[in-house]
């Protein structure tokens, strides 16, 4: 097995960030995550309770002017622990995509 970390991604939305990150095969059943922004220094757990059922939230909290540094804690039993991986959505940062019709889009 080839060692991945959590692919941690964060994408414009428009008014909010997209943010994903990988579950792997390794991870325990019933985990859960925390996520982390990290903006001017400032460290926010983003969710109230922790995520279960995907590996993704949308933040609509963001200053999207500055720039935005994302992680995830696994929690286990109730424990947090750190994991690999982060991303820095930089401030006005967007992706390209392809298209339905191929062409390369701004996001």
């Amino acid at each position: 097995m080839e060692y991945l970390d959590r692919g941690v991604y964060a994408v414009n939305a428009g008014n909010a960030v997209f943010v994903s990150w990988r579950s792997l095969e390794e991870d325990p059943a019933g985990c859960a995550f925390n996520l982390y922004r990290t903006t001017d220094g400032t460290t926010t757990k983003l969710n109230a309770s922790p995520i279960t059922g995907g590996t993704n939230y949308t933040d609509t909290t963001a200053d999207q002017t500055k720039d935005n540094t994302y992680f995830v804690k696994m929690v286990t039993g109730g424990a947090e622990t750190a994991t690999d991986g982060s991303f820095t959505l930089k401030a006005g940062g967007s992706i390209f995509t392809k298209g339905n019709a191929g062409a390369a889009q701004v996001m």
